[in-house]
């Protein structure tokens, strides 16, 4: 969500605000948003869809959807069995592998190691596709980390993570009073930086960006613009910054990882592990698609 912070005197309002489409999503309540179904319960028609397309293009988050969430992101490794199922669907001409993330590019392709993928960073910052950090935007960065860091050094279980272009203020391991003085200070740097900077809140995490970034919805488009019409989006994600994808992608195929809740995304999966489970089945149905555009044709008797 982004927290967009209004103040009126001394007080200050949060509001969750999601990007408009003119794509509207599948009718809930209030706006949009409900429980979807588990993807496999849904699989005859997933399935189909998938196995019927000239070509899939699948874009998959990392933190949470490929792999489990840790205490710490150094501390994350991806599992043998999803490397190699990834590595699988990276070799078909006909699929092409894209991991859109809040990490920084080189540290997911060090942590993915496989040729033949799309490695995006900083929600799209960084890739083929992405922004050049130019000097005023490093400087207003590096600004709003000095502004932080006097209020937020010292709070147990606060940390900023500096990736360049953004910054990360994370609090897996914080108390809730720490939390709060950090969200007060988060609050104030928008206020001393608006309209410059903007907010995005992930799972234990605040992402601060300069306003003008449109985040992973833009990464997707840049993506899809690559790609003849026709294609087939797959996009997997676990976290709230990925809600305006699943909210503007409606025409593709959208899936939320992690517990039930709330969600533009179509589907759900429970877990890293039912990733890879798709991941399988989605190797099975292209497979399934192969065998038979090269079975030969029966004459006619």
């Amino acid at each position: 969500m982004v927290l967009n912070v209004r103040y009126s005197g001394s007080s200050a309002v949060v509001d969750e605000l999601y990007p408009t489409s003119p794509v509207r999503p599948a009718a809930g309540p209030r706006d949009g948003r409900r429980v979807p179904p588990h993807l496999f319960d849904a699989w005859p028609a997933v399935g189909a869809r998938i196995r019927l397309a000239e070509r899939v293009v699948l874009l998959l988050d990392f933190d949470g959807t490929l792999t489990p969430i840790r205490d710490h992101p150094a501390q994350v490794t991806l599992d043998p069995l999803t490397r190699s199922q990834l590595e699988q669907l990276a070799k078909r001409r006909e699929v092409k592998v894209s991991i859109i993330t809040g990490r920084r590019q080189s540290d997911v392709q060090q942590r993915v190691g496989l040729p033949g993928i799309d490695y995006v960073g900083v929600h799209g910052w960084e890739g083929r596709d992405g922004y050049r950090s130019m000097d005023s935007t490093l400087r207003l960065m590096g600004q709003a980390r000095r502004f932080l860091e006097p209020s937020i050094f010292g709070l147990p279980g606060i940390w900023i993570e500096d990736k360049g272009p953004a910054l990360a203020i994370h609090y897996r391991k914080a108390e809730p009073a720490s939390v709060q003085w950090a969200r007060i200070a988060v609050r104030a740097l928008t206020r001393v930086f608006e309209p410059g900077l903007r907010v995005v809140s992930g799972k234990k995490t605040w992402e601060i960006f300069p306003r003008f970034f449109p985040g992973k919805s833009g990464a997707v488009r840049a993506i899809l613009a690559r790609h003849p019409p026709g294609v087939l989006p797959v996009y997997v994600g676990d976290d709230t910054v990925d809600e305006p994808v699943f909210h503007a992608l409606q025409g593709g195929i959208t899936v939320r990882v992690g517990r039930k809740a709330r969600t533009y995304a179509q589907y759900r999966l429970a877990s890293p592990d039912e990733v890879r489970g798709f991941l399988e089945r989605i190797d099975q149905e292209r497979e399934r698609r192969l065998a038979t555009a090269s079975s030969p044709t029966p004459l006619p008797v």
